[in-house]
């Protein structure tokens, strides 16, 4: 009986259209590749020292000499690497987040062909977690910023960071990886600037706790804070921040803070060296709010308080109503909210959509000005009169806002208050203090800075300023011929 063996049958895979060809495979790397050759040089290490006895330098422009490089050599070198940063100007301008750079210190960033160039702070934003450094260079290769509204989730991001690789071989460490959210919220517990919440236990005092972060499964590590996040045309879609190494959040997973348009208007104004403002309504809530039952109504937020002359009492706004959209964007709960006006400027009219028993409202608003904790730098744009600077009447500390509206200091006609006043100043002098408001200026009527300014330089030497009593009532009335001192 013969037997008849079959060879193994040979299963030839076929094709399909779902699986890329090895081309494709190989032209992702080649513009992997590209791309990371392109913007390595747009990334550099920051390191920090003691101030010693060279301060913090107030002019970008001031103490910006080459720095011999024993000077940054080996574990006896003074200064420890912070964080990495972007350039984002080829003058000298540095983007890098908030952690990275410490007011009074001294700073020096080292680039990828080696050069070390002392630094300094030009401005710095505790609510952004952003700051720009100040190198003298005119030869750097910068960045272009790009826009993180076009990414979307599964799109390829490229990461550069790691100050010690940069220091060490002036190589940044590369990683890639797909976007997997485009509005994460950084745990209270997450700092991003180094400032603590009112009640002292957390630091949720950022933007990005109310969700704005871009959540990446491109490998992050600790020191890549402040490190460059591109897309595939090579343009800044984020700035890395070290939330992914912290409990509480997905791992493994990084955090980037977005180049959307908010945070844009945010670079830009920091690249002046100018204060970045933060819109405010003027209310607190007490949490989300649904619609009444069997109600069409949207959802919102629930309106517990609302302080006397600001931008939402004058709107008409009260307790107990529910704010459904901002600008025509529909508010699910809290924060929410506090994010779409935190991140306008103040003077921007949004329009407001709140029900109130049922019946609907729509009132258009300027913003007034947010209050914003911890240690900002500025170096352009400071304004004071006679050693005293005034701001919105909202843009208090929370105590004194507190104790403000209790006491009805507001004038809910509108005023501004007193915010800094420097001892030994022609206003100290005078008896005025944070926490005063001021309603007029002689006759005429003060409810932002810009007009106060404006007043007061129009006016004569003898100035009379009207503060407010209780009640927001006329209080006293202080004749300021005061002399600069």
């Amino acid at each position: 009986m013969g037997i008849l063996l079959a060879a193994p049958a040979v299963v030839h895979a076929q094709p399909s259209d779902t699986q890329p060809p090895a081309a494709a495979v190989l032209a992702l790397q080649e513009t992997l590749a590209n791309v990371i050759a392109r913007v390595e040089p747009c990334v550099v290490a920051i390191s920090r020292a003691p101030a010693g006895d060279q301060p913090q330098a107030v002019s970008p422009l001031q103490m910006l000499t080459p720095l011999p490089a024993a000077l940054y050599d080996g574990a006896n070198s003074e200064f420890t690497s912070s964080g990495v940063g972007v350039v984002i100007d080829p003058s000298g301008l540095i983007l890098t987040q908030y952690l990275s750079i410490r007011p009074g210190e001294r700073h020096l960033v080292t680039t990828t062909d080696g050069q070390l160039l002392p630094a300094v702070i030009k401005a710095a934003d505790p609510r952004s977690g952003l700051a720009i450094l100040q190198v003298k260079a005119t030869k750097l290769t910068a960045i272009e910023i790009g826009n993180a509204e076009g990414l979307r989730k599964g799109h390829f991001i490229v990461t550069l960071g790691n100050p010690e690789a940069i220091i060490a071989s002036g190589q940044a460490t590369a990683s890639w990886g797909s976007v997997t959210n485009l509005a994460q919220r950084a745990t209270p517990s997450t700092n991003l600037n180094n400032t603590h919440s009112e009640s002292g236990l957390d630091y949720a005092t950022t933007l990005h706790h109310l969700g704005t972060l871009i959540q990446t499964d491109a490998k992050l590590n600790w020191t890549s804070n402040g490190g460059a996040v591109v897309d595939l045309s090579g343009k800044l879609v984020g700035i890395t921040t070290h939330t992914g190494t912290l409990p509480g959040h997905e791992s493994p997973a990084g955090y980037a803070i977005p180049m959307s348009a908010p945070i844009r208007r945010i670079v830009d104004v920091l690249k002046t060296g100018q204060e970045v403002e933060y819109g405010l309504l003027g209310l607190s809530l007490s949490g989300a709010a649904p619609p009444p039952a069997g109600s069409s109504q949207p959802s919102g937020a629930l309106v517990s308080s609302v302080v006397r002359g600001s931008a939402a009492f004058t709107a008409g706004i009260r307790p107990g109503d529910r704010i459904a959209e901002i600008d025509s964007q529909p508010i699910r709960d809290v924060p929410d909210l506090q994010l779409i006006v935190s991140t306008l400027p103040p003077g921007k009219p949004v329009q407001v959509k709140y029900f109130r028993n049922g019946e609907a409202f729509d009132s258009s608003i300027s913003l007034w000005k947010l209050y914003v904790p911890g240690e900002k730098v500025v170096t352009q744009g400071q304004r004071s009169w006679r050693g005293m600077k005034v701001d919105y009447s909202t843009a208090l500390p929370q105590a004194l806002l507190n104790r403000a509206t209790m006491q009805a200091l507001i004038d809910p006609e509108g005023c501004v208050a007193i915010v800094e006043v420097d001892p030994g100043s022609a206003a100290d002098s005078a008896g005025i203090k944070p926490g005063m408001f001021v309603s007029h200026v002689a006759e005429q009527r003060v409810t932002t800075p810009d007009a106060f300014y404006k007043a007061v330089a129009d006016a004569d030497d003898t100035v009379y300023l009207q503060f407010t009593g209780s009640d927001g009532e006329p209080g006293e009335q202080v004749p300021a011929n005061l002399n600069e001192r």
